[in-house]
């Protein structure tokens, strides 16, 4: 999950573009619940390459902000599955790894 703010330059037709609002984080963790993943990335959106022509730099979410949206959907994914947690995060990514597995569990399984 890649999250984008709202931006600053109102010159931008993408300024009002955002996916980080709280009314949709009920939805996220909804859609997680039914797609039942062993964890998910919640991370911010790079303004780099081509990605610059569209949207700049103040689409950009601080880390701090990542965790703090990522928190919200955590608190709604534990109403469903106390398992649920934070199982790593790396400020220099900027992501957040939730999972309901443990470390020791999270291996690739041959199907």
């Amino acid at each position: 999950m890649t999250l984008v703010k709202e931006g600053e330059d109102i010159n931008s037709k993408f300024n009002n573009l955002t996916n980080m609002s709280d009314g949709l984080v009920e939805k996220y963790a909804r859609v997680i619940d039914r797609a039942s993943p062993d964890f998910v990335h919640v991370k911010g959106f790079t303004s780099v390459g081509y990605a610059r022509n569209r949207m700049g730099y103040d689409k950009q979410p601080w880390f701090c902000e990542v965790k703090d949206y990522a928190k919200k959907i955590l608190e709604e994914l534990e109403k469903k599955d106390a398992r649920w947690k934070i199982l790593g995060e790396d400020k220099r990514s900027c992501v957040i790894v939730l999972s309901r597995l443990e470390k020791k569990d999270m291996k690739i399984r041959k199907v």
